[in-house]
């Protein structure tokens, strides 16, 4: 009877998985389609990103990701084809002068040290 039992400290986790690396992940989401749902780790990977920086992002502007699927309670889904449409138009929008040139207009706050 005591030979069927396994030792205490012999349990197994059988539900633990390995995180998954972005490289691989970023290697399938290149024979993704644009119908494809991906979730928070892939869109994370999609953007180089972590996923709690992809999360700090949602939280502080919202213009940082693509918008997300609607419909699925807490968690929070995009389509393939839309993170992509939205990656274009951010690099199409980002191709002019540069946010920081201030192209003759006054500085407005404390002046800076020279």
């Amino acid at each position: 009877m005591a030979a069927n039992r396994l030792p205490s400290c012999s349990l197994m986790i059988v539900n633990m998985k390995a995180p998954r690396d972005q490289f691989e992940i970023r290697k399938q989401l290149a024979t993704y389609g644009d119908d494809q749902v991906i979730d928070a780790v892939e869109l994370a990977a999609f953007r180089c990103i972590s996923v709690k920086m992809l999360y700090r992002l949602l939280y502080l502007r919202s213009d940082a990701i693509p918008p997300s699927l609607l419909g699925f309670g807490r968690k929070r889904l995009w389509r393939m084809g839309n993170c992509r449409q939205w990656l274009r138009t951010r690099d199409a929008a980002s191709a002019g002068p540069s946010p920081l040139s201030t192209d003759g207009v006054p500085r407005t706050g404390r002046p800076r040290k020279l």
